[in-house]
């Protein structure tokens, strides 16, 4: 490391940069009880502390409120009638709710009784998988339905499988039909807005709040911490690029060169795939750009400016799923035009029935901010494992990356792009 960059370092720290530095340091010196005893990334904490919840019988004051609102999510998301309505949820009675935790190793098992539902005949069983870093483990999904259509009789019965992750991804294809995905952060969020409106206070309920910003530190982006880190960045880029340089995770360096390197990266696509992008909004873990073509289409725009700056109907994601995993997917964004946003979708399922695209999760409308459509991994875990035994550089994984984000472009870009113009273009 040169002098002047190590005086830079020293600027950003205890110079200039100290106010800046010591407000940010607020934000992540909360202190959690939760991230105390290292559960920020471990799935079975997260389980135990969701379980807890979700069981009305046990000392919390949120009743079946959680119960309800996870089971609402669900509902949202289903991609065909769901097993029950929301009406059906309003006049529950979870009186006899019985809550297991890790039974057939499943993560989380509910029974509903059939007396607990006015106008059902049948108890539900709600099954939740989650997943935090991980993904989806070979057959596990599969054999999880199977042990539970095993146990119980589907004459008594009603069954509800939900795959719960951060940011709603996507079980495997085959296992789309009866997993539906649904996102801790939506699900959170709706739970905060329900305890808000029932005034809810005690230990219990602190309790939740440590956990709530827990997650919110590490699984959900901070709109003002990002302000922040934006205004220290343009004050110290150079000391701050400088210690990325020596910062050994090499999945994050990956998704770093890539959005440092807007030109190369842009000009790597444009050679791959004859498609120009630009930037978009980014995220800590999300990186977004647009296709440029589409930003001169009437309308194209009208979007949400809260989600992109361009305010487009449909980006571009390029996301690190940790572990190595990079995953490349076209999203249709938020908008105050929600029927212009239903013909989108509906003619991206057209495509997808034509094999012309793959959605992996198909639903009857676009319900919630966002919409992930098609979708592939331009890294694996196993291309990640390799590059660090052979000792790869970042910049390398990340420009074959690109490439492979460029061949996923050049087919459905195409597609994407008829859709976006029969919808807009009168």
């Amino acid at each position: 490391m040169s002098k002047a960059a190590i005086q830079e370092i020293e600027e950003m720290l205890v110079g200039s940069g100290k106010l800046d530095f010591d407000e940010f340091e607020k934000h992540l010196n909360y202190f959690c009880p939760f991230e105390a005893i290292g559960m920020v990334r471990q799935e079975i904490r997260h389980a135990h502390f969701l379980c807890f919840l979700l069981d009305p019988n046990q000392s919390h004051p949120f009743g079946d409120l959680f119960l309800r609102t996870l089971l609402s999510e669900v509902a949202s998301q289903f991609t065909i009638t769901p097993p029950f309505k929301l009406m059906d949820l309003h006049f529950m009675n979870a009186t006899n709710v019985i809550v297991y935790r890790e039974r057939w190793n499943i993560d989380i098992l509910v029974e509903i009784p059939k007396n607990s539902f006015d106008y059902l005949d049948k108890g539900l069983v709600f099954v939740i998988e989650l997943k935090i870093d991980a993904s989806e483990s070979q057959d596990q999904l599969a054999k999880y339905r199977d042990r539970i259509l095993k146990e119980y009789d589907e004459d008594e019965w009603l069954f509800c499988f939900a795959f719960l992750t951060p940011d709603t991804a996507e079980p495997s294809s085959k296992n789309a039909a009866y997993w539906t995905p649904v996102s801790l952060l939506e699900t959170l969020s709706s739970f905060d807005a329900s305890i808000e409106a029932k005034s809810i206070t005690g230990r219990a309920f602190e309790l939740y709040k440590d956990y709530r910003t827990m997650v919110q530190k590490h699984l959900e982006e901070d709109t003002e911490l990002v302000e922040l880190a934006k205004r220290i960045w343009s004050k110290h880029r150079k000391a701050l690029e400088t210690l990325l340089d020596y910062r050994p995770d090499k999945q994050a360096e990956i998704i770093d060169w890539i959005r440092q390197n807007p030109a190369e990266t842009i000009g790597i696509v444009e050679g791959e795939s004859n498609i120009t992008l630009q930037p978009d909004t980014h995220g800590p873990r999300i990186l977004r750009y647009v296709v440029k073509d589409w930003l001169e289409i009437d309308g194209f725009n009208s979007g949400d400016k809260n989600w992109v700056e361009s305010a487009s109907l449909l980006v571009v994601e390029i996301t690190d799923w940790g572990q190595g995993r990079i995953r490349a997917s076209f999203v249709l964004g938020p908008s105050a035009d929600q029927d212009l946003r239903e013909r989108i979708y509906s003619l991206a399922k057209l495509s997808h029935k034509n094999n012309e695209i793959k959605i992996n999760r198909l639903t009857a409308d676009p319900k919630g901010k966002y919409k992930h459509l098609s979708a592939i991994d331009i890294q694996t875990k196993e291309i990640y494992l390799k590059g660090e035994d052979e000792d790869i550089s970042a910049e390398i994984l990340a420009k074959d990356a690109l490439k492979k984000f460029a061949l996923f472009l050049s087919k459905d870009v195409l597609v994407y792009d008829q859709i976006i113009r029969k919808t807009l273009l009168k």
